[in-house]
C-alpha cells in the first residue's frame, strides 16, 4: 500500500542520512524541472499535487523551496530531528561531525562578535547622548553664578549711588552688604569725608565689573545656544 510504501522509505532515509539527503534533493530537482519545462500547458505547476510528490520521494521533512514560497502544502512532517540522523559509512559521518563542530564555533564566534559591536555601538550612543546633556548643565551653572555676581554687583552700585547722594553712610552700606552676603568691609571706606570719594571709586570698578560679566553671561549665552543647535543636528 502507498502508506506501507512511505513508511518504509523514510524508514531508509532515518537509517541512512545519504538516502536522506538524495531523497530531498531529488525531490527539489524535480520540481524545478517541472516548473521549467517547456509544454506548461500541459505541465502546470500550479496544477500539482506537491504533497503527494513528497510523500512518493519518501520525505521525512518538508524542505524549503523558493518556488513554493507562500503555497500551503498537504504534507505531514515526522517529529524527528533530521541533524541527529547519520550517514551509515563512518568515514563520511566523522567528516560531517568535524563540518558540524566548525559550523558551531564560527557561528558561536559570529554571534560574539555581534554582541561586541552592538555593545560598542550602544556605549557610543549613550556617551554622544550624554554630551549635549552635560554640556548643556555646565553652561547653566555658569550662567547661574554669573548672574548671582551681577546681581551682588548691582546691589553694591545702587547703594553706592546713595552714599553718593548722602541718602545713607558708607557704614549702613557696609553693613547692608554683609547682610545680604556682600563682600562689604568697613576698613575698606571709611565713613569720613572721604566718603564719597570712595563711593566714587567703588562704582567705577564695580561698573567695570559689571560690564565684564555682561560680556561673560553673552559668552555663556551663546555657547548654550551653539549646544543646543549642535543637538539638533545630531538627531
Amino acid at each position: 500500500t502507498p502508506a506501507a510504501m512511505l513508511e518504509r522509505l523514510r524508514a531508509l532515509a532515518l537509517a541512512d542520512r545519504d538516502v536522506l539527503e538524495k531523497g530531498t534533493r531529488a525531490f527539489i530537482s524535480f520540481l524545478r524541472g517541472y516548473k521549467e519545462h517547456k509544454c506548461r500547458f500541459i505541465f502546470r505547476f500550479q496544477a500539482l499535487d506537491v504533497g503527494a510528490i513528497a510523500r512518493a520521494f519518501g520525505l521525512v521533512k518538508f524542505p524549503k523551496v523558493t518556488e513554493l514560497r507562500g503555497q500551503a502544502v498537504d504534507f505531514e512532517p515526522l517529529d524527528v530531528d533530521t541533524s541527529t540522523v547519520a550517514f551509515a559509512d563512518p568515514a563520511r559521518e566523522k567528516q560531517r561531525q568535524r563540518r558540524l563542530r566548525e559550523t558551531s564555533a564560527k557561528r558561536a564566534a559570529e554571534r560574539e562578535q555581534r554582541a561586541e559591536d552592538r555593545e560598542k555601538r550602544e556605549k557610543k550612543a549613550r556617551k554622544e547622548e550624554a554630551k549635549p546633556t552635560k554640556r548643556k548643565r555646565t553652561h547653566k551653572g555658569i550662567r547661574a553664578r554669573l548672574m548671582e555676581d551681577w546681581d551682588d554687583l548691582a546691589l553694591e552700585e545702587r547703594l553706592a549711588r546713595r552714599v553718593r547722594q548722602g541718602k545713607m553712610t558708607q557704614a549702613e552700606m557696609n553693613a547692608e552688604l554683609r547682610g545680604h552676603g556682600g563682600d562689604g568691609d568697613e576698613s575698606d571706606f571709611s565713613d569720613d569725608a572721604g566718603s564719597d570719594a570712595g563711593a566714587s571709586v567703588a562704582s567705577d570698578a564695580h561698573a567695570a565689573e559689571m560690564a565684564e560679566l555682561d560680556a561673560a553671561l553673552e559668552a555663556a549665552n551663546a555657547a548654550d545656544a551653539a549646544g543646543r543647535g549642535s543637538g539638533e543636528d545630531g538627531s
